[in-house]
């Protein structure tokens, strides 16, 4: 990855975040790009039942190819973050980004962010997730490793 650009908004630490979401789009309005080739992705969290953008990260990096290293730089980008939304993303992203503790969700392209802001704030208002449902994605992880 040749760069990246961050334009970070400050909020209060006091503030925890319920959920921190990122979203791989060129035009900030809607999901357009696969998590390998995004050029930007729009960070939001939950707080206080309130969705704040909290970071625009505009990342220049060569076309094509899916090389460990790259996928490795973008996911260490998004480390507070705990879901990215895209249009696709490979399996072995896929898994990093579930051993990163990153949920990966994949829309049709175009869709809007905001309904999806609205769906995810739903979400947040269910239960926590008892400790075994926790160890699921690493269950599914290393049985996404495993030879077939």
């Amino acid at each position: 990855m040749n760069s990246t650009h961050q334009l970070s908004l400050v909020y209060s630490p006091e503030q925890q975040a319920v959920i921190t979401a990122a979203f791989a789009s060129s035009d900030r309005q809607t999901v357009d790009q696969h998590f390998g080739n995004a050029t930007q992705f729009l960070v939001y969290s939950l707080i206080k039942n309130d969705w704040q953008l909290l970071q625009i990260l505009r990342l220049e990096s060569p076309h094509g190819g899916h090389s460990e290293n790259k996928i490795n730089q973008r996911i260490a980008l998004l480390k507070d973050t705990n879901r990215v939304v895209c249009n696709a993303v490979g399996g072995s992203a896929m898994r990093s980004l579930m051993r990163a503790g990153i949920t990966p969700l994949t829309v049709p392209n175009g869709v809007s962010i905001q309904p999806i802001l609205v769906e995810l704030k739903s979400q947040a208002a269910l239960v926590k997730p008892a400790k075994s449902q926790l160890n699921r994605a690493e269950r599914l992880a290393s049985m996404l490793d495993e030879k077939w």
